[in-house]
């Protein structure tokens, strides 16, 4: 090591030094898992749409599709024919 009294060691020598660290390996791979997890998931369809029967009574229902049962009541977030999005209430087409 080429080195005089009072200097820093050379960035090639620190950069050596760090990378046989093994908590600086353990950081690396839980930054690349963070950032290829937040990649996959941000692309990941939002909502799902799904055909069922649905069973509708006094600002309740119950809608099966695909063997599984939903339940509704009182106030749900929907949209109308026209596209319209609506945070609560209860859909007039129910």
């Amino acid at each position: 090591m080429d080195m005089t009294i009072g200097s820093a060691p050379r960035s090639s020598e620190r950069v050596a030094r760090l990378a046989r660290k093994p908590v600086t390996w353990l950081v690396v791979g839980a930054l690349a898992a963070g950032v290829l997890g937040f990649l996959l998931g941000s692309t990941a369809p939002q909502t799902v749409e799904r055909t069922g029967q649905a069973y509708v009574g006094n600002h309740m229902a119950s809608i099966k599709a695909d063997g599984i049962y939903y339940g509704l009541r009182d106030s749900v977030a929907w949209t109308d024919e026209s596209g319209t999005f609506h945070d609560d209430g209860w859909p007039t087409f129910l």
